[in-house]
């Protein structure tokens, strides 16, 4: 087996049920998420999981594009990070993002019309019910992707099944 495809077969092998993503100045706080959600029995990717000679935006993007559900970890250093917010995008795309405040700031627009799960000033000790909170969402998100015929989680309403009785310049 060529390098190339040693590297592409152990992308693949990387599915996860839970991608996070954050700030590399959030590893602290990504590593007691990760503990705690391992705990649960859920597989976990980060990007800590690269190796040297990996093309990272290869192996990035297979993990995310592979992985369930995806935490968006979001403090004053993730909201500035472009790959942060990529990340985020195509989570969102995908309908598996997951937000999760971890510093009081203001989400990127495009993001800020999802309830947040808001683990600002955890420490990392369980039991929590900020933590169970956010573990509700992400079986919510797991039970979704793994019945590949329900609707998107956040669908819009069939037009054609929606009556008004006002008209558009009412609106």
């Amino acid at each position: 087996m060529t390098h190339s495809c040693k590297i592409w077969f152990r992308k693949v092998q990387s599915l996860s049920d839970i991608f996070v993503s954050c700030a590399r100045h959030d590893r602290p706080n990504a590593e007691r998420l990760v503990k705690a959600l391992r705990q649960r029995g859920w597989s976990v990717w980060w990007d800590t999981q690269l190796r040297a000679g990996d093309i990272f935006d290869e192996v990035i993007q297979a993990a995310l594009g592979n992985a369930k559900c995806c935490l968006v970890l979001w403090s004053k250093n993730s909201v500035k990070s472009r790959w942060v917010r990529a990340e985020a995008n195509e989570a969102s795309r995908k309908d598996v993002l997951v937000p999760v405040l971890l510093e009081d700031v203001d989400i990127p627009l495009m993001f800020s019309m999802m309830q947040t799960a808001n683990l600002v000033g955890w420490s990392g000790t369980l039991p929590s019910a900020q933590f169970d909170e956010l573990a509700e969402a992400v079986a919510a998100v797991l039970s979704h992707t793994v019945n590949t015929e329900a609707k998107p989680r956040h669908a819009q309403p069939d037009a054609r099944s929606v009556t008004s009785t006002s008209s558009p310049s009412e609106l």
